[in-house]
């Protein structure tokens, strides 16, 4: 359901009235927090999943158009909201971003997390478009020894998993690169 802005402007007010968010700023420019974490876990919880996932959609649309600010600086954000907006195509490649972004920074466990989440949304990316999917999980792949052998070491089975799956979808679509890492 989609509400005018009086509407929108009521029920804000209503909310902030009842100390369940807090106001920053004035409207049109304020910002909105819940005043509790779990206050905000228990209003996300009560929502229908298609609701959930109808408001990830929107807020990733609306920061890609660049309604809500510069969001390019946050790859790991756009991606949590393609993800959970079913869009697992954009969510792989932002994914696969933050996860790079976090290798430069050498935060290799924070890398690897992005890029685990990355090859999840590839499952669901292979469900509407099995060819994508493979090409997009060949793009994590060659990304993950980097941060694996750092947190892992180079003989971890992990690894060898992860070179072996890079190295078949490599040769099944061509890659020298892929072959190459």
């Amino acid at each position: 359901m989609e509400l005018d802005e009086r509407e929108l402007a009521v029920a804000l007010h209503a909310l902030t009235s009842a100390g369940i968010l807090l106001q920053t700023g004035v409207i049109p420019d304020a910002s909105f927090e819940f005043k509790h974490a779990l206050l905000r876990d228990i209003a996300y919880q009560t929502l229908l999943r298609s609701d959930r996932e109808r408001l990830h959609r929107r807020f990733a649309e609306l920061a890609s158009a660049g309604v809500i600010g510069e969001m390019g600086h946050l790859p790991e954000l756009l991606a949590i909201h393609h993800s959970l907006g079913g869009n697992p195509k954009e969510s792989v490649a932002l994914w696969l971003k933050a996860g790079q972004e976090a290798i430069k920074r050498s935060a290799n466990h924070e890398a690897l997390e992005q890029l685990s989440k990355g090859l999840e949304d590839c499952e669901a990316l292979a469900r509407s478009d099995p060819a994508a999917a493979e090409r997009a999980e060949l793009g994590l792949l060659t990304a993950l020894p980097a941060p694996l052998i750092a947190v892992s070491g180079w003989s971890s089975p992990e690894l060898e998993r992860t070179y072996a799956r890079a190295m078949e979808l490599g040769n099944r679509h061509g890659s020298d690169e892929a072959r190459f890492h």
